[in-house]
């Protein structure tokens, strides 16, 4: 069962990632049967009332069915094919190459199996489209069997019935045309299951020779370690004649050992563009197709980069590593020529590697911007040898030349990868971080593996020395080829963003480095394990890894009726990783292009992006219970056990949960919103769902659960506006002129620009102090500016006070003494004049005030 199931996740990721459609869903003109005329029970006499109405619509159920027995043009297609492709696999069959399949290199034999599997998957298209035709034609046939049925028992039961003459004739006629319909239907039909029969068998057979290639392959893996061919030297001064293989003859010198090779080189350029041109010739369309599209891309590059000139220059635009536009042709073959798998299925190898021989050239112009100039050599030097290494292949028929250039390949590679290796830093150079690493480490393991190369060709052990070899320059050309498509890639998206009509959104506006950084590490991240899964898959390791990784994600572990495995766990969590990605992404868009273009009230943005958020979290979670097959029956059992368990242990985390939904749809507190809850005063920065970030004006973060905003009394200073009332406390003089006093005041709130005027300022004679007489300015201004308007009018009242020459007192106190001793009073008289007396007064008159600074240190 978790097997079947993560399986079934991986068919819906590469379905989600590579579905291309398939011939099977080109037919859009296959018509639905028609909703049976006929019950579906056990077929009965029609009444004498119903026979005339009844022989209408049925009648014209028949006009129908016969208009649907035409042959499809696909179906036609097909049979007229199927011809074709039998004799195809016959001649296939009988090849030499499949009566030697021992004798095959894993190369050979992979290029035979792609042979047969594009005949396979034609094959699997024709049988689905034809049984589908079939199916519909057998429903069809049921129901007319059926509508025949009632219209015999009709016709039987005629004398019980006594039915009228002209009845009897339109009973007739039903049953003449449905008889003449029914022969048609079963003699289509019997066409289309003889179709489907053949269709079957050929199947067979294609399965058979895939199964008994890839038996080959795996034969062919374990003799990778043993000698099958002589050492070099000795291949060299001898041969095998075609018609006597147990004959050995030497070449009595060098130029001998040369008319073999020469030999060799012309019988196999000759196989190879024999079956390149068999191929092209029965698939024209898809040649002018490819065309088509270079062409296309090319136009449409040249007409971007004459309109380019035009555009503006957005600051913080990214530096282009590859500008796409200035090579137009390069990026359009880089684009087109990696197309080629898609566009020619079931060609034979030597097309693809034509193609990839012309996959250098775009390659070469495109990357010469992204290495500097002493790294050009190794780019230059190995993706010529991927050009010698694709002439080898080409001739990898005929074993003594395939040897040769093997060895030539991995010597010039080997020495090219340890120059590189002794580079500063690696041979890849650019803005993206990953390709320098793995681009490093990928360096040192193809010397080993080219070393290894040499040593087994030298050896004999050529099997061997060909995976290695050929695995080593193909990874690297790879590598290249990716590495330079990501560039493409993301200069086609630099390139969006800078056009008129990227510039249209407004996220792409504000935030061109922002994308260019995130999607440029996704392309890189996803080119590296596509660069990565296509090496293992060249040293033939890939597939033992897949199913090794294959019964280790499925293999389930039970415990009682509970079933889980690796695979479950994985699916779950990457279904909730995606999830958030989507969520992120959503609010990102809804954040910058959607709310600033509709006038919302404040906070309402905040509100949705949050619902929005744990909306598709919560959505993401029951898919991902889904995929990792999980019961969601199962799971409301549980969710009921442990509502029991939340209402007792979990209640003030209910609480907050609770006071976060009432937050978010009343409203009484909005993120930017300025608010005093206890001693707390700062700004909400986020409303969670448990818990909200109030940001202090002191720089502090405080989590504040929401309970409390709901259950706690609540400041909010900017709920319906930001507007603030200042109150400015000022004392004056005695004997200053209030009048005057509060015209300096309302004046000098009007002129500070920070001061509304609707409500407009005002001053107030609050009254008569100890010391002063006491006024208030009162104003509104900005609570955001309030700390500094109220500095300025504070400035401001006191230079117009000064101005006009008002005082600002300060509180004075006067000392009345009752009754003093003389020795008292000769000290406060001061040290100079000791001998001062105090004069005699009443207990009652007070003295003048004493004046501290003058007490002496013995009375402090």
């Amino acid at each position: 069962m978790a097997n079947s199931r993560f399986l079934a996740f991986l068919l819906l990721v590469s379905w989600l990632g590579l579905a291309v459609p398939s011939s099977a869903q080109e037919n859009t003109t296959e018509e639905m049967p028609e909703p049976r005329s006929e019950a579906t029970a056990e077929p009965v006499a029609i009444p004498a009332s119903e026979i005339s109405s009844r022989a209408e619509s049925a009648l014209a159920f028949l006009r129908s069915v016969a208009t649907r027995l035409t042959p499809l043009p696909h179906i036609t297609q097909v049979s007229e094919e199927l011809e074709g492709v039998t004799a195809e696999v016959e001649r296939l069959s009988e090849a030499r190459e499949m009566k030697a399949l021992d004798e095959l290199s894993l190369r050979g034999l992979y290029g035979l199996k792609i042979r047969w599997q594009a005949i396979g998957t034609r094959l699997n298209d024709w049988q689905r489209s034809v049984s589908a035709r079939t199916q519909t034609l057998s429903e069809q046939a049921s129901q007319i069997a059926a509508q025949k049925r009632a219209w015999e028992l009709t016709l039987e039961n005629r004398q019980q019935a006594r039915l009228p003459d002209a009845l009897v004739d339109q009973v007739r006629n039903v049953l003449s045309a449905t008889t003449t319909l029914e022969q048609s239907l079963h003699e289509r039909l019997d066409n289309l299951l003889t179709l489907v029969s053949r269709i079957s068998d050929l199947n067979v057979q294609v399965a058979n020779a895939v199964g008994a290639i890839e038996d080959a392959e795996q034969a062919n893996r374990g003799r990778l370690l043993v000698r099958d061919s002589d050492p070099l030297w000795k291949a060299l001064l001898s041969r095998k004649p075609a018609d006597d293989e147990s004959a050995v003859t030497l070449a009595p010198d060098l130029e001998d050992a040369q008319g073999v090779l020469g030999d060799e080189l012309s019988s196999a350029w000759f196989l190879q563009i024999e079956a390149v041109t068999a191929y092209l010739e029965k698939n024209g369309d898809r040649l002018l197709v490819h065309l088509l599209v270079f062409a296309g891309l090319a136009g449409l590059l040249v007409l971007l980069n004459r309109r380019r000139a035009g555009w503006p220059k957005p600051e913080g635009q990214p530096e282009i590593v590859v500008d796409v536009v200035s090579h137009p042709f390069a990026t359009a073959a880089l684009i087109a020529l990696f197309m080629t798998r898609y566009l020619y299925p079931g060609a034979p190898l030597s097309l693809f590697d034509v193609s990839r021989l012309l996959l250098v050239i775009p390659i070469l112009i495109l990357l010469q911007q992204a290495f500097s100039e002493r790294r050009r050599f190794a780019l230059y030097a190995l993706l010529s040898l991927f050009v010698i290494d694709v002439v080898r292949g080409l001739l990898q028929t005929q074993p003594l030349s395939s040897r040769l250039f093997l060895l030539t390949v991995t010597a010039l590679g080997l020495v090219t990868m340890i120059r590189a290796v002794g580079v500063e830093r690696s041979v890849m150079v650019s803005a993206h971080g990953p390709w320098e690493k793995i681009s490093r480490l990928f360096s040192r393991l193809s010397v080993l593996t080219l070393t290894a190369s040499i040593i087994a060709n030298v050896a004999g052990i050529v099997g061997l020395a060909e995976l290695l070899g050929e695995a080593t320059i193909l990874s690297i050309f790879v590598g290249f080829g990716l590495y330079a498509f990501t560039l493409v890639l993301m200069g086609l998206l630099d390139l969006f963003l800078q056009s008129p009509v990227g510039r249209r959104v407004r996220a792409f506006r504000r935030n061109p480095d922002l994308i260019h950084r995130r999607v440029g590490r996704a392309l890189n991240m996803l080119a590296i394990v596509t660069w990565l899964v296509a090496a293992l898959f060249f040293f033939k390791i890939w597939g033992p890894i897949w199913s090794s990784l294959v019964w280790l994600f499925s293999t389930s572990l039970s415990m009682g009726a509970f079933e889980i495995s690796l695979g479950d766990i994985l699916a779950f969590v990457v279904a909730i990783w995606l999830g958030i990605q989507v969520s992120r992404f959503i609010r990102f868009i809804l954040n910058e292009d959607v709310f600033t273009r509709v006038r919302l009230p404040r906070g309402v943005p905040a509100t949705i992006s949050m619902m929005v958020n744990y909306t598709l979290v919560t959505i993401a979670f029951f898919i991902a219970l889904a995929v990792a097959g999980f019961d969601l029956s199962r799971f409301a059992i549980i969710a009921g056990a442990l509502s029991v368990g939340i209402g007792f242990g979990l209640q003030n985390v209910v609480n907050n949960f609770v006071s976060g939904l009432i937050l978010a749809f009343e409203r009484p507190i909005s993120v930017g919103d300025s608010v005093e809850v206890g001693t707390l005063w700062g700004r909400v920065n986020r409303i969670g769902i448990r818990s909200s970030v109030v940001r202090t004006f002191d720089g502090s973060e405080v989590i504040v659960p929401n309970a409390d905003f709901i259950s706690k009394e609540v400041i909010n200073w900017t709920l319906s506006d930001v507007s603030r009332r200042l109150i400015v406390p000022v004392g004056v003089a005695y004997g200053s002129d209030p009048h005057q006093v509060l015209e300096l005041l309302v004046r000098v709130a009007r002129e500070n620009p920070g001061i509304m005027p609707d409500p407009e300022p005002y001053g107030l004679f609050i009254g008569f102090g100890d010391s002063s007489l006491d006024f208030e300015l009162r104003a509104w201004c900005d609570f955001n500016d309030g700390l500094r308007v109220k500095t300025e009018l504070n400035l401001g009242i006191h230079d117009a006070l000064k101005e006009a020459g008002i005082e600002i007192p300060f509180p004075q106190r006067d000392l009345h003494l009752r009754s003093v001793d003389g020795a008292a009073g000769r000290a406060l008289s001061g040290r100079e004049n000791r001998a001062l007396r105090m004069p005699d007064e009443p207990p009652d008159t007070a003295t003048p005030p004493a004046d501290t600074s003058t007490i002496p240190p013995d009375l402090e």
